[in-house]
């Protein structure tokens, strides 16, 4: 068990039944200092059991009863931490919340890499959500005392109601926590009946959200002018570089791209739920789209050796990763009635693209705790706002931008694929890259009830119903369909197949404790859409996933977020991406693939602009 659990349960004790009580229970223990189990790191469970086991002992006090206790006092431990943005985020009644509860478990993993949260599931039996069955599945014996203890609190603190929880199965004894044994049924079933709850989390007034009114970024006229063809030739740029004049000039597109190419860090654009401060100054940089030189300031030249490979200008021998990050500016005109009044958009964002650059970080820099080298190109930090030309320059290189960055990272919303130039930046980078390369943020945004929103959006996707804030944008998408596909029809499938595919491995690297429960729908969307053989290898992997979470969770101190990733990446590689590029053969047109390949240079990339 993780040392966050003991520190929690040190000031559990000290602060119910005083410091002479921790002393005792340390002397019991045979522990000179504790500082030695306070450590934030993975411990034995038996460590923690023991401690457990003796504290009821010198409290003269029954395990269930200390652990119903420790359970009701860890909740005000974590709100202090914190942590009560985060839970907030997560459902505007407790139903939502325990539905959520794993996409909690999933983002403590990523801070805490060895950690291993149980699996919950929920089950409503009235329409309102008042009464729910919850199984719950863990690979401890005997901790059930301790949830009972925490739900209640919670119900009763966030939500302003009465819990009563009846018992269809447990397997718990009043013998002290345990590791279960092999082949132990481990399961807890409640049966939860809520009343007296509130429809609000909270009387305070939720703060008030700015929306975008774009759905790229304020540019789109100038990006319909780029793509205009009766612009007069060889137009007047301004740039400070007369070597970046003259390769403009050329034709040299890409050349163009490397010199304005820039990247801004993580720390900048991301943060932590638990960092309040850092949280609040991120989330007004995503809340409203603010037209400021001084936010170009915040990025810095990226030089872009080869491909997967780049540095900052100052630090040439440094290799950090650089992601293009694809995202919508606007929330979902749904999003209080889907997500609460208590959940940010732009929070949220900047919490996932944190979890993200931490994922980046333990995989290409061997340590998740330097999320913050991770670059990302962003419009807002890496276009020059206040110089037009410029501007306009930048615009239309954004496939080129797209192609310099190590992947995508998108942010993936449920209006995603609804939103035009979101649509673009998809396609255009997965008619070049490998699947490999693109990251999507959904964990936090496909939940209950936005699951069918997400589903039905891809099931009845077409570039008609893509929505676009200039009538030009449309027309300008068009033209670069039309010239790199065989017709829209195939275009609008291979979106369909990249989506279903590439979603699905995303529920199977977040959701691994559920992973054939979260790809379920995603199994039968494929089947629904006609695409039978990624139906049939994307259910072998929902049958894998149990299996390796297993295997990766043996030990201590084991990074269990980077091991499933690495192996589902490398199973999906293996067993998906032959699929995805025989359905992009499919339906692109053969000059494309011609011109593709005979454009690329050594080491992958385009002289000439394309789709």
């Amino acid at each position: 068990m993780h040392g966050l659990m003991h520190v929690a349960f040190k000031d559990f004790i000290v602060k119910c039944f005083g410091t002479s009580a921790w002393s005792a229970i340390l002397q019991q223990a045979g522990i000179d200092d504790d500082n030695t189990i306070l450590r934030m790191e993975q411990y034995d469970d038996s460590l923690t059991f023991a401690t457990v086991g003796i504290a009821c002992k010198v409290l003269n006090t029954p395990v269930p009863t200390a652990l119903e206790l420790f359970g009701s006092h860890f909740v005000g431990f974590a709100v202090a931490a914190g942590h009560d943005g985060h839970i907030k985020s997560l459902g505007t009644n407790l139903f939502d919340l325990l539905c959520n509860l794993n996409i909690l478990h999933h983002d403590l993993e990523r801070d805490f890499r060895s950690a291993i949260f149980p699996v919950f599931t929920v089950e409503s039996e009235t329409e309102s959500g008042d009464i729910f069955k919850l199984s719950y599945r863990t690979c401890r014996i005997g901790l059930a005392p301790l949830l009972r203890g925490i739900l209640t609190r919670v119900a009763s603190e966030l939500y302003d109601a009465d819990l009563r929880i009846e018992v269809l199965k447990s397997p718990d004894s009043e013998d002290a926590p345990r590791r279960m044994r092999e082949s132990e049924d481990t399961e807890v079933v409640w049966r939860m009946h809520v009343s007296g709850r509130s429809k609000e989390l909270s009387k305070k007034v939720p703060q008030k959200l700015s929306a975008a009114t774009f759905s790229f970024f304020d540019l789109h006229a100038a990006w319909a002018s780029c793509c205009r063809t009766d612009q007069i030739e060889n137009p007047e740029i301004v740039v400070s570089s007369p070597c970046l004049l003259l390769e403009v000039l050329e034709g040299d597109r890409l050349t163009a791209a490397r010199h304005l190419f820039r990247g801004v860090a993580a720390e900048k654009v991301a943060s932590p739920w638990l960092s309040t401060v850092s949280l609040h100054q991120v989330s007004n940089f995503w809340s409203a789209y603010i037209k400021l030189d001084k936010y170009y300031d915040w990025s810095a030249p990226m030089a872009a050796g080869r491909r997967n490979s780049y540095a900052m200008e100052s630090e040439v021998c440094r290799r950090v990763p650089m992601w293009f990050l694809s995202h919508a500016w606007s929330q979902p005109d749904d999003w209080i009635a889907c997500m609460g009044k208590e959940c940010s958009y732009s929070s949220v964002k900047a919490t996932e693209i944190c979890g993200v650059a931490k994922d980046l970080a333990a995989i290409h820099l061997n340590n998740h705790d330097k999320w913050r080298d991770v670059h990302f190109w962003v419009d807002k930090c890496c276009i020059p706002q206040g110089h037009c030309e410029l501007m306009c320059l930048c615009v239309s290189l954004i496939e080129e931008f797209i192609m310099l960055c190590d992947g995508l990272v998108v942010i993936m919303t449920w209006s995603y694929f609804e939103r035009l130039w979101c649509v673009y930046e998809w396609v255009c980078f997965l008619l070049h890259r490998d699947t490999s390369s693109v990251i999507l943020c959904a964990s936090a945004f496909v939940r209950s009830r936005t699951l069918p929103l997400l589903i039905t959006s891809i099931k009845h996707f077409s570039l008609e119903n893509c929505k676009c804030q200039v009538e030009s944008d449309r027309q300008a998408l068009y033209k670069k369909v039309d010239a790199h596909y065989k017709n829209r029809k195939g275009f609008e499938l291979f979106l369909k197949f990249t989506a279903i595919a590439l979603i699905a491995r995303d529920m199977a690297t977040s959701r691994t404790s559920s992973g054939a429960e979260a790809i379920a729908p995603w199994i039968q969307l494929a089947k629904d859409c006609g695409f039978d053989r990624l139906a049939r290898r994307l259910s072998t992997l929902a049958g894998l996933l149990s299996a390796w979470r297993m295997k990766a969770s043996t030990g201590t101190n084991l990074d269990v977020q980077s091991a499933i990733l690495k192996k589902t990446q490398a199973w999906f590689q293996e067993h998906i991406d032959p699929l995805i590029k025989i359905k992009r053969f499919s339906v692109v047109k053969a000059t494309t693939w011609e011109s593709e390949f005979s454009s690329m240079d050594p080491v992958g990339f385009r002289h000439q602009s394309g789709f």
